[in-house]
């Protein structure tokens, strides 16, 4: 048996549905952004990231397609 570890694991699948982030209070201070604009603004996360509820799971389900789909690697689910 092998393992493997796939590094940032979570942050690779697809969002399916639109979630939005608040700009980190971090800009403000670098001066990317002012605050009056932190406040109205806010971000269209286009992958997964670390603490969203069903990270964990929607990785799972690319990890599934990419392993078992016929342009993938062909294998079979058990």
């Amino acid at each position: 048996m092998e393992n493997c570890d796939i590094e940032a694991a979570f942050l690779e699948s697809d969002m399916e549905n639109g979630q939005f982030i608040e700009p980190h209070p971090a800009m403000v201070i670098c001066g990317f952004i002012t605050e009056e604009n932190r406040k109205k603004m806010e971000i269209k996360l286009a992958k997964s990231m670390y603490g969203n509820i069903d990270a964990a799971i929607k990785f799972f389900k690319t990890l599934i397609e990419v392993t078992t789909e016929d342009k993938g690697m062909k294998m079979q689910q058990s």
